[in-house]
């Protein structure tokens, strides 16, 4: 039989084996917490894990729902309905020009509520009517007319609208009345621009008209002209006044 000094040897080994094996089950339990619950640990990488799966889940979903929105414009875009815009130029009825008119502008593929607007090209001597073509697609296809009307002075206004008058006065000169009533004033109203006139100025015996012939073109403004008679006793045609004396 053991004696009591060695059964307490005994115990005390055994004693310090359970030590040391508790201290080395606590290390290895420290160790596998830090390695699970610590940075970077198992549960750590996991949560990353599923934060980037989550992200790239999202991202990818986004970019399906951008796709499917292209996809929806394209075909809503083929579904709407597209109108045409033709413009044609033209001269005005009794009015052609020598100069080519423009090529007739076309747009297609129009969709409703679009707003559209193009000023005609020029045309030397016309003004196109109307200067500018501004609208907007209503619903249908769009054809509209420009015309070119003969602008001789140049004022953006077509000459058959502009309208002027041609008065003549008639008096003596100064100094040389005579006792024959005057013409009556000659007054033509409504005349168009390019009008050409040609007035002759009534007869007065003993008397000479200047200017004899009252001629010019309606431009841009109303004419008014006196025509004065001097004494011509000789009836040469010539005033007395401008006579060389003798």
């Amino acid at each position: 039989m053991k004696n009591s000094k060695e059964k307490m040897k005994e115990n005390g080994i055994t004693l310090i084996a359970l030590v040391i094996t508790v201290i080395i089950l606590i290390i290895l339990a420290s160790v596998t917490v830090t390695y699970i619950l610590g940075e970077g640990g198992l549960i750590y990488r996991a949560q990353q894990a599923k934060d980037l799966a989550e992200k790239d889940a999202e991202e990818e979903q986004k970019n399906l729902n951008s796709l499917i929105d292209e996809f929806d414009k394209i075909i809503n875009e083929e579904d709407k309905e597209k109108y045409s815009l033709t413009i044609e130029y033209q001269y005005a009825e009794g009015e052609e020009g020598t100069e080519e008119l423009p090529a007739n502008y076309i747009a297609s593929d129009l969709e409703d509520g679009t707003s559209y607007s193009t000023i005609p090209p020029a045309i030397s001597g016309y003004v196109a009517v109307p200067s500018k073509v501004s609208e907007t697609i209503n619903g249908k296809d769009e054809n509209i007319t420009v015309i070119y009307y003969k602008d001789s002075n140049g004022n953006s206004k077509p000459d058959r609208d502009e309208k002027y008058s041609l008065t003549i006065y008639y008096a003596y000169i100064a100094g040389e009345e005579g006792e024959i009533a005057l013409p009556t004033t000659t007054n033509n109203e409504g005349l168009t621009v390019g009008h050409q006139y040609s007035v002759v100025s009534p007869d007065i015996p003993g008397y000479v008209a200047r200017p004899a012939v009252v001629s010019d073109i309606i431009y841009d403004s109303d004419k008014v002209i006196t025509v004065y008679y001097y004494k011509d006793e000789n009836g040469n045609g010539i005033p007395d006044s401008e006579e060389p004396t003798q």
